[in-house]
């Protein structure tokens, strides 16, 4: 048998406390003073607190979610205020998940399946192959002369550049 361990209880900032309660079809500020895994624990004004009943279910909308929750215990907290505990029963809107572009995305440092060069070969055959087509189709275009001698001229600076020796 499994034992159930309390949830730790974290303390939530100032500055990220801002909440609402909505009672009815008002909807009223409330500070978050705690949060875990289980349950929020917000801190009302006495006058609140009495609306707020210990078993009754209310929407809880804190840092852009909005949940439905179960009011379990109330106690009197720090100046004169009463601090509320809240059960998550279920999370009503989906969080927004942001879309990056394609510019932002990260590339993967490694992959698990080995780089296929088939696309590679493809493309450089395609390349000579059209390198050798060209002065036929030229000739039907009038450029086979231009284009021979331009094939003729690059093939000569690679040769030249492997070789070390001036082709002319």
């Amino acid at each position: 048998m499994i034992d159930h361990s309390p949830a730790y209880r974290c303390k939530i900032a100032d500055s990220q406390s801002c909440a609402w309660l909505k009672l009815g079809s008002k909807k009223k500020q409330v500070q978050v003073v705690e949060q875990s895994r289980d349950t929020f624990t917000v801190r009302v004004s006495r006058a609140l607190a009495q609306k707020v009943r210990v078993g009754a279910e209310f929407r809880f909308f804190y840092q852009d979610m909005l949940w439905s929750v179960l009011c379990k215990h109330k106690w009197i907290g720090q100046n004169d205020l009463v601090d509320v505990e809240l059960e998550p029963i279920k999370e009503l809107i989906a969080p927004k998940l942001q879309k990056s572009s394609w510019f932002n995305r990260s590339t993967p440092l490694a992959s698990t399946t080995p780089l296929d060069g088939t696309l590679a070969a493809v493309f450089l055959g395609t390349i000579v192959l059209s390198v050798l087509i060209m002065p036929a189709w030229g000739g039907q275009w009038g450029t086979s002369k231009l284009i021979c001698d331009g094939v003729t001229s690059v093939w000569k600076a690679l040769a030249s550049l492997v070789t070390g020796q001036s082709p002319y």
